[in-house]
């Protein structure tokens, strides 16, 4: 399994302190530095930073919303972004983002999930690869797109080189729900599972990754399955128990992790968790996160039991672990490094890295 260093609260963190764990997890072999996006810092910039301060590690988004750039503008940042780098920018990871996060913040609706995800997938990837664009889609129309910017000015097309060599990277989707699960098995050169994924989810969402890839005669093993894991390993659970409660609800406040407690029968609980949060009753809330639901969307315990769960879900088929770190004022960068030495040993257990594309 690969390993990727995930990062969304960035407030809890100043970038300074984000930028130092990562070049731990450097030292360390991990492949990863994911940096997801909704309201806080802009995830290239930061990115940026992280490759001026490493040398090795690839960078990746995980995830940026699908409803706060348009696809050609996002081509643009990763384009800059992998100049920038040297081509270190290597997996490109979109998702919807959440409503609670989205809506409020940007004003703008959540909604079509699926059939923007598949645009955008298809946009993007000619965009990446240097090719003039005519689309005529149901969200999107875009007529004589191009990166070099250029044509229609009095030199004719077919005499023009851009000036950026095509890009590839490849474009994972971030889902839960089976419509873009499907398009992610269609379309997508992965899938990035959404945090609290249990082993019943993931049987489950697989089989509608197979089936988006069966709908267009794809092989579903071309689609690589990540997942997103809500991680911290201490040597007293306790003392991240609290901070690994505010991480799940940053999740279980939201209406699409119905699918993933659903598969793991707490679909119930988590009515029950929305409802609660939603009326204002945040503190009774995070004690309906409990052990019982922690210990079954979470990697939260020792070091060896984080591992074995993190095996466990190799076993499942996934093969890009994405360590979702719990970060709060409270634990601080502590925990990052806590994780990245509790997989440690995963790391130096693999004699190969897989390439990504």
């Amino acid at each position: 399994m690969r390993f990727g260093l995930s990062y969304y609260s960035l407030l809890d963190l100043d970038l300074a302190a984000v930028v130092r764990s990562i070049q731990v997890g450097e030292d360390a072999g991990v492949d990863y530095a994911f940096i997801g996006e909704s309201a806080v810092r802009d995830c290239f910039v930061s990115l940026a930073e992280v490759a001026r301060a490493t040398s090795t590690i690839m960078l990746g988004t995980n995830v940026v919303p699908i409803y706060t750039r348009t696809p050609t503008l996002l081509a643009m940042s990763v384009v800059t972004l992998n100049e920038a780098t040297g081509n270190r920018f290597r997996l490109l990871g979109i998702g919807a983002g959440g409503r609670l996060k989205i809506e409020p913040n940007h004003g703008v609706k959540v909604e079509k999930v699926a059939l923007r995800m598949k645009e955008y997938v298809e946009i993007i990837r000619e965009i990446l690869a240097g090719r003039r664009l005519d689309y005529d889609g149901n969200l999107f129309s875009l007529h004589n797109a191009w990166i070099p910017q250029t044509y229609g000015i009095g030199t004719a097309a077919s005499d023009l080189q851009p000036t950026l060599a095509p890009v590839s990277v490849p474009i994972y989707v971030g889902g839960t729900g089976p419509l873009v699960l499907r398009v992610a098995g269609a379309y997508a050169d992965g899938v990035i599972l959404n945090s609290l994924s249990t082993p019943e989810y993931i049987e489950w969402a697989r089989g509608e990754i197979a089936a988006g890839a069966a709908s267009v005669g794809r092989d579903p093993s071309e689609v690589e399955i990540g997942c997103s894991m809500v991680m911290a390993a201490n040597r007293d659970p306790g003392k991240v128990w609290e901070a690994a409660q505010r991480a799940c609800l940053y999740y279980l406040r939201e209406d699409h992790h119905q699918f993933t407690m659903a598969k793991a029968g707490l679909g119930e609980r988590h009515r029950q968790i929305r409802e609660t949060y939603l009326s204002g009753d945040v503190d009774g809330a995070l004690r309906l996160i409990d052990e019982s639901v922690i210990d079954k969307i979470a990697f939260v315990g020792t070091p060896d039991a984080v591992r074995a769960k993190v095996r466990a879900y190799e076993d499942l088929g996934v093969t890009l672990g994405i360590i979702r770190n719990v970060l709060d004022r409270k634990t601080g960068v502590q925990l990052v490094l806590d994780n990245i030495e509790a997989v440690a040993p995963l790391l130096a257990e693999r004699t190969t890295s897989s390439p990504v594309d």
